[in-house]
């Protein structure tokens, strides 16, 4: 038996404040790749700058940073 856990992936500002959330569902095994658009929860381009993305778990979570150039 395989148990999946709600996994949730969201894009954070500087100041911890969540920009978009590009993930709440539950993932296959193995490696995964979301892509990140740029733009907030609205669909309007962020500005250039350092984000966080988030990802988190039941079982814990992990920070990535991430920088948008455009």
């Amino acid at each position: 038996t395989l148990r999946y856990d709600i996994l949730t992936i969201n894009v954070l500002d500087a100041a911890g404040r969540v920009v978009r959330e590009l993930a709440r569902r539950t993932f296959p095994a193995g490696a995964t790749r979301i892509t990140w658009s740029g733009e907030d929860s609205r669909g309007v381009p962020v500005p250039a700058g350092v984000y966080f993305a988030r990802l988190a778990s039941p079982a814990g979570s992990r920070t990535r940073r991430v920088v948008r150039t455009r």
